[in-house]
Protein backbone atom coordinates (compact mmCIF):
# COMPACT_ATOMS: atom_id res chain seq x y z
CA UNK A 1 0.00 0.00 0.00
CA UNK A 2 1.76 3.56 -0.59
CA UNK A 3 2.40 5.12 2.18
CA UNK A 4 1.51 8.65 2.51
CA UNK A 5 3.61 11.29 4.67
CA UNK A 6 2.18 13.54 7.21
CA UNK A 7 2.06 17.72 6.77
CA UNK A 8 2.92 20.00 9.75
CA UNK A 9 0.37 22.48 9.03
CA UNK A 10 -2.77 22.53 6.44
CA UNK A 11 -5.34 20.72 5.26
CA UNK A 12 -5.84 16.61 4.53
CA UNK A 13 -8.81 16.04 2.04
CA UNK A 14 -9.61 12.51 2.16
CA UNK A 15 -12.27 10.31 1.11
CA UNK A 16 -12.29 11.63 -1.88
CA UNK A 17 -14.54 9.91 -4.52
CA UNK A 18 -11.52 8.10 -6.87
CA UNK A 19 -11.21 10.98 -10.36
CA UNK A 20 -12.45 13.71 -7.94
CA UNK A 21 -8.93 14.88 -6.54
CA UNK A 22 -7.74 16.55 -9.90
CA UNK A 23 -10.91 18.21 -10.29
CA UNK A 24 -11.03 19.52 -6.65
CA UNK A 25 -7.11 20.52 -7.06
CA UNK A 26 -8.20 22.83 -10.26
CA UNK A 27 -11.20 24.32 -8.55
CA UNK A 28 -8.91 25.57 -5.61
CA UNK A 29 -6.94 26.59 -7.88
CA UNK A 30 -3.82 24.99 -5.87
CA UNK A 31 -1.48 25.11 -8.97
CA UNK A 32 -1.63 28.92 -8.61
CA UNK A 33 -1.56 29.95 -4.78
CA UNK A 34 2.26 28.58 -3.91
CA UNK A 35 1.49 25.98 -1.49
CA UNK A 36 3.27 22.61 -1.00
CA UNK A 37 0.60 20.67 -2.66
CA UNK A 38 0.50 16.83 -2.64
CA UNK A 39 -2.14 14.83 -4.73
CA UNK A 40 -2.49 11.24 -4.71
CA UNK A 41 -5.04 9.30 -6.83
CA UNK A 42 -6.61 5.89 -6.83
CA UNK A 43 -4.93 5.23 -3.31
CA UNK A 44 -6.11 1.76 -1.58
CA UNK A 45 -9.29 2.87 0.87
CA UNK A 46 -11.06 -0.21 2.71
CA UNK A 47 -14.06 1.88 2.74
CA UNK A 48 -14.20 2.71 -1.14
CA UNK A 49 -11.98 0.78 -2.72
CA UNK A 50 -10.48 3.54 -4.49
CA UNK A 51 -10.19 7.09 -3.30
CA UNK A 52 -8.01 10.29 -4.09
CA UNK A 53 -6.39 12.00 -0.90
CA UNK A 54 -5.21 15.95 -1.39
CA UNK A 55 -2.91 17.19 1.28
CA UNK A 56 -2.22 20.88 1.54
CA UNK A 57 0.71 22.10 3.73
CA UNK A 58 0.31 26.33 5.16
CA UNK A 59 -3.00 26.83 4.11
CA UNK A 60 -5.25 28.61 6.79
CA UNK A 61 -8.41 28.29 5.49
CA UNK A 62 -10.93 26.44 3.28
CA UNK A 63 -14.10 26.13 1.70
CA UNK A 64 -15.76 23.13 3.58
CA UNK A 65 -19.45 23.68 1.76
CA UNK A 66 -17.99 23.53 -1.87
CA UNK A 67 -15.40 20.62 -1.25
CA UNK A 68 -18.72 18.49 0.27
CA UNK A 69 -20.47 19.97 -2.73
CA UNK A 70 -17.69 18.43 -5.15
CA UNK A 71 -17.32 15.06 -3.74
CA UNK A 72 -20.02 14.04 -1.49
CA UNK A 73 -18.38 11.89 1.35
CA UNK A 74 -15.41 13.72 1.79
CA UNK A 75 -13.00 14.03 5.03
CA UNK A 76 -11.59 17.08 5.57
CA UNK A 77 -8.59 17.44 8.52
CA UNK A 78 -7.27 20.43 9.75
CA UNK A 79 -3.59 19.77 10.65
CA UNK A 80 -1.95 21.60 13.25
CA UNK A 81 2.15 20.64 14.72
CA UNK A 82 1.42 17.83 12.83
CA UNK A 83 -1.47 16.47 14.88
CA UNK A 84 -5.19 16.38 13.64
CA UNK A 85 -7.36 18.63 15.77
CA UNK A 86 -10.72 18.76 13.34
CA UNK A 87 -12.10 16.11 11.45
CA UNK A 88 -15.08 17.21 9.51
CA UNK A 89 -17.50 15.44 7.32
CA UNK A 90 -19.33 18.59 5.73
CA UNK A 91 -23.37 18.24 5.01
CA UNK A 92 -24.82 19.26 1.88
CA UNK A 93 -26.12 22.90 2.25
CA UNK A 94 -30.17 23.91 1.14
CA UNK A 95 -28.50 26.85 0.18
CA UNK A 96 -26.19 27.26 -2.35
CA UNK A 97 -24.44 30.56 -2.74
CA UNK A 98 -21.96 30.34 -5.38
CA UNK A 99 -20.39 28.85 -9.00
CA UNK A 100 -20.24 25.44 -8.98
CA UNK A 101 -18.87 22.33 -11.02
CA UNK A 102 -20.90 19.38 -11.33
CA UNK A 103 -18.80 16.39 -10.72
CA UNK A 104 -21.07 12.75 -10.59
CA UNK A 105 -19.78 10.83 -14.09
CA UNK A 106 -23.42 8.90 -13.60
CA UNK A 107 -26.14 10.85 -12.17
CA UNK A 108 -26.16 14.53 -11.74
CA UNK A 109 -29.23 15.58 -9.68
CA UNK A 110 -29.91 18.73 -7.63
CA UNK A 111 -33.45 18.55 -6.15
CA UNK A 112 -34.89 21.42 -3.52
CA UNK A 113 -31.88 23.66 -3.74
CA UNK A 114 -32.00 27.44 -4.54
CA UNK A 115 -29.64 30.78 -5.20
CA UNK A 116 -30.57 34.22 -4.10
CA UNK A 117 -26.45 35.54 -4.58
CA UNK A 118 -25.17 38.22 -6.80
CA UNK A 119 -23.39 36.29 -9.06
CA UNK A 120 -20.64 38.24 -11.26
CA UNK A 121 -18.25 35.75 -13.45
CA UNK A 122 -15.86 36.98 -16.57
CA UNK A 123 -16.89 32.95 -17.78
CA UNK A 124 -19.68 31.16 -17.21
CA UNK A 125 -22.31 31.29 -14.44
CA UNK A 126 -25.78 29.84 -13.15
CA UNK A 127 -27.92 30.15 -10.42
CA UNK A 128 -27.50 26.14 -9.27
CA UNK A 129 -25.06 25.01 -11.85
CA UNK A 130 -22.04 26.54 -13.80
CA UNK A 131 -20.56 23.96 -15.70
CA UNK A 132 -19.57 20.24 -16.07
CA UNK A 133 -17.55 18.56 -18.26
CA UNK A 134 -18.91 14.89 -18.47
CA UNK A 135 -21.20 13.96 -21.53
CA UNK A 136 -24.09 13.11 -18.87
CA UNK A 137 -26.30 16.07 -18.64
CA UNK A 138 -26.77 17.21 -15.08
CA UNK A 139 -31.14 17.23 -13.60
CA UNK A 140 -32.44 19.83 -11.45
CA UNK A 141 -35.63 19.71 -10.36
CA UNK A 142 -37.32 21.89 -7.32
CA UNK A 143 -34.99 24.67 -7.79
CA UNK A 144 -35.26 28.28 -8.24
CA UNK A 145 -33.24 30.91 -8.78
CA UNK A 146 -33.74 34.58 -7.54
CA UNK A 147 -30.21 36.34 -7.70
CA UNK A 148 -29.24 38.88 -9.79
CA UNK A 149 -26.18 37.18 -12.38
CA UNK A 150 -23.76 39.05 -14.78
CA UNK A 151 -21.38 36.44 -17.13
CA UNK A 152 -19.98 36.02 -20.69
CA UNK A 153 -22.65 33.11 -20.74
CA UNK A 154 -25.16 32.66 -18.16
CA UNK A 155 -28.42 30.72 -17.15
CA UNK A 156 -30.74 31.69 -14.00
CA UNK A 157 -30.45 27.75 -13.15
CA UNK A 158 -27.73 26.43 -15.22
CA UNK A 159 -25.16 28.16 -18.08
CA UNK A 160 -24.58 24.06 -19.19
CA UNK A 161 -27.46 22.20 -20.94
CA UNK A 162 -29.43 20.25 -18.18
CA UNK A 163 -32.80 18.48 -17.51
CA UNK A 164 -35.12 21.00 -15.98
CA UNK A 165 -38.28 20.42 -14.32
CA UNK A 166 -40.54 22.14 -11.59
CA UNK A 167 -38.25 25.01 -11.62
CA UNK A 168 -38.42 28.78 -11.75
CA UNK A 169 -36.43 32.11 -12.18
CA UNK A 170 -37.14 35.71 -10.97
CA UNK A 171 -33.21 37.14 -11.17
CA UNK A 172 -32.00 39.33 -13.51
CA UNK A 173 -29.53 38.07 -16.20
CA UNK A 174 -27.18 39.63 -17.53
CA UNK A 175 -25.26 38.05 -20.21
CA UNK A 176 -22.25 40.00 -22.24
CA UNK A 177 -22.04 36.83 -25.12
CA UNK A 178 -25.10 34.56 -23.95
CA UNK A 179 -28.09 34.73 -21.67
CA UNK A 180 -31.44 31.89 -21.22
CA UNK A 181 -33.86 32.71 -18.39
CA UNK A 182 -33.78 29.18 -17.05
CA UNK A 183 -30.55 28.03 -19.51
CA UNK A 184 -28.17 29.18 -21.30
CA UNK A 185 -27.38 26.21 -23.47
CA UNK A 186 -30.57 24.64 -24.91
CA UNK A 187 -32.49 21.47 -24.01
CA UNK A 188 -35.81 20.09 -24.89
CA UNK A 189 -36.19 18.31 -21.54
CA UNK A 190 -37.46 21.46 -19.86
CA UNK A 191 -40.68 20.78 -18.31
CA UNK A 192 -43.40 22.43 -16.13
CA UNK A 193 -41.12 25.54 -15.18
CA UNK A 194 -41.48 29.13 -14.36
CA UNK A 195 -39.55 32.83 -15.58
CA UNK A 196 -39.83 35.78 -14.84
CA UNK A 197 -41.25 38.03 -17.73
CA UNK A 198 -37.68 40.08 -18.11
CA UNK A 199 -37.27 40.30 -21.69
CA UNK A 200 -35.16 37.46 -21.43
CA UNK A 201 -35.83 34.37 -23.63
CA UNK A 202 -36.16 30.50 -21.91
CA UNK A 203 -32.85 29.55 -23.56
CA UNK A 204 -30.07 31.56 -25.28
CA UNK A 205 -31.58 29.94 -28.42
CA UNK A 206 -34.87 31.66 -28.19
CA UNK A 207 -36.50 28.32 -28.91
CA UNK A 208 -40.46 27.31 -27.73
CA UNK A 209 -40.65 25.15 -25.04
CA UNK A 210 -44.72 24.21 -23.97
CA UNK A 211 -44.03 23.60 -20.60
CA UNK A 212 -42.60 26.86 -19.53
CA UNK A 213 -44.80 29.79 -18.81
CA UNK A 214 -43.54 33.63 -18.36
CA UNK A 215 -45.27 35.29 -16.12
CA UNK A 216 -45.25 38.67 -15.00
CA UNK A 217 -44.23 40.36 -11.72
CA UNK A 218 -47.72 40.06 -10.01
CA UNK A 219 -48.57 36.28 -11.75
CA UNK A 220 -45.14 35.28 -9.81
CA UNK A 221 -46.47 36.16 -6.50
CA UNK A 222 -49.54 34.57 -6.87
CA UNK A 223 -49.92 31.02 -6.03
CA UNK A 224 -52.65 30.04 -8.36
CA UNK A 225 -50.32 30.69 -11.38
CA UNK A 226 -48.35 27.90 -10.49
CA UNK A 227 -49.94 24.74 -11.11
CA UNK A 228 -47.50 22.25 -11.90
CA UNK A 229 -45.65 22.89 -8.35
CA UNK A 230 -46.52 20.69 -5.74
CA UNK A 231 -47.34 23.04 -2.86
CA UNK A 232 -48.41 19.53 -0.37
CA UNK A 233 -45.09 18.91 0.06
CA UNK A 234 -42.57 20.52 -1.59
CA UNK A 235 -43.28 24.57 -2.35
CA UNK A 236 -45.20 26.94 -0.10
CA UNK A 237 -46.34 31.10 -0.21
CA UNK A 238 -44.77 32.23 3.44
CA UNK A 239 -45.57 35.55 5.21
CA UNK A 240 -42.27 37.24 5.06
CA UNK A 241 -41.11 39.70 2.77
CA UNK A 242 -40.29 36.97 -0.43
CA UNK A 243 -43.22 36.90 -1.82
CA UNK A 244 -42.58 34.15 -4.43
CA UNK A 245 -42.62 30.35 -3.89
CA UNK A 246 -40.26 29.04 -1.44
CA UNK A 247 -39.19 25.07 -0.34
CA UNK A 248 -40.33 24.12 2.40
CA UNK A 249 -37.55 22.21 3.47
CA UNK A 250 -35.32 25.68 3.00
CA UNK A 251 -37.39 27.77 5.54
Amino acid sequence: MLQITSIKNGFMLDHINAGMGVKIFRYLNLDKLGHQVALIINADSKKMGKKDIIKIENIEEINYTVLGLLSPGITINEVRNEKIISKVNPELPNKIQDILICENPNCITLQEKYSGSVIDSSIKAGGIIANYDYPYLPTIYNCYNSGSITANNVGGLSCCSANLKFCYNIGEIKGTNKAGALLCDKNENIEYCYSLNNGVDVTSDGGKYPYVKVLSEEEMKNQSSFEWLNFNDVWTFSDGEYKYPTLKNCQ
